[in-house]
Order: C-alpha cells, then structure tokens, then sequence
C-alpha cells in the first residue's frame, strides 16, 4: 500500500530541504524499517501516482494564521498550502491513533485478561498506538521521529527551543524550515 508521509526539514532551499528528506526516508525505508521505499515528488513515480505536489514548500513560523509575517522575497509564500499540510498529516495520525484505541478498548471490555494476552490483534492494536514510525504516523521531524502531538509539532516550528533553555538551535541558525511530501509504500 501506499501514503503519502510529510518531513519536516531545516535546509538553505527547496533542493537542500529535498536530500535531507531523502536522508529521513533513507533510515524510514528498507529492510527493518517501517517503510519499504519512497519517491519524493520531484520523481515522476510520485506525482503519476498522485498529481502534482510541491517538492518542498517552505513552513512559515507563523503556523495556523492566514498570512504569514515572516517570508523575504527569495521565497514565494504558500502559508495555506502548508498549514493544509500540516493540518492534515497531523489530523491523520490522531485519527490512527483513535481508531487503534477504539480498538483497544473494545477489546478490553469484551475479553478477559487471559483472552487479551493471547490476542495477537489486540497486542498488535496497541503497538500501533504506540508507534513512532510507520504506516500511523503521518509526519516526522529532521531526525526521522515521528510528531504524533502538538508538543512536538511546536518544538520542531520553534527549533527545539525548548531542549536550548528557550534559545533555537544553534545548528539550526539561518536555515528554514520545509516540509517535503513523499509517497512510501509499506
């Protein structure tokens, strides 16, 4: 089966920002990994697939407002583009998330402790609500982690701030930030 993830990727442009996707994906996909490979969509393979996506668009600090305060003329702005993407990819992983605990606890209620241990379905419902990487999970972060809550979302938009005693990432400092489609198949 196919989907289409999103990276999120600090880079200088649209073609640095496409390799260090293809970096991510290079550890998401292949043997052990939750993906089997992937075509970003400056490969023809991705967009006969499923259109025309952009190759990166550049994410706007300014996530969630209709107009974005922060872009200089080197880059075209498509703040409701990316907010769609990124709405979306994070809409879809809790909507995973929610169907595998509905599952849950079906399962719960209906069968006893003993029943539920020899359950290969239940335990495989709850390793997918907890899962990091694969096919619930929807977006991921420069390091390849999957972003399933909002917390983590925000620390990515604001450089990981948070882990710097509330300063950005030095390492980080004068890239912007991406977000780069991809289809993988699992």
């Amino acid at each position: 089966m196919h989907m289409i993830i999103k990276i999120l990727v600090y880079a200088d442009d649209e073609g640095d920002a496409v390799n260090e996707a293809d970096c991510v994906l290079d550890g998401l996909c292949g043997e052990g990994a939750p993906f089997d490979y992937y075509h970003t969509f400056d490969n023809e393979q991705a967009t006969d697939r499923w259109g025309e996506l952009p190759k990166a668009l550049r994410v706007c600090t300014d996530f969630g407002s209709d107009k974005c305060s922060k872009c200089d003329e080197r880059f075209r702005c498509y703040t409701t583009q990316m907010n769609s993407m990124l709405e979306e990819a994070m809409q879809n992983t809790k909507q995973e998330f929610l169907e595998n605990l509905g599952l849950i606890k079906n399962f719960i209620t209906t069968y006893t402790d003993d029943e539920l241990f020899e359950d290969s379905d239940f335990k495989f419902r709850c390793n997918q609500a907890g899962e990091y990487r694969g096919p619930c999970v929807w977006l991921y972060d420069q390091d390849g982690e999957g972003i399933r809550e909002k917390r983590h979302l925000h620390n990515v938009l604001n450089r990981w701030a948070c882990i710097n005693g509330g300063e950005p990432d030095p390492e980080l400092e004068g890239k912007n930030l991406f977000i780069v489609p991809a289809d993988v198949h699992y």
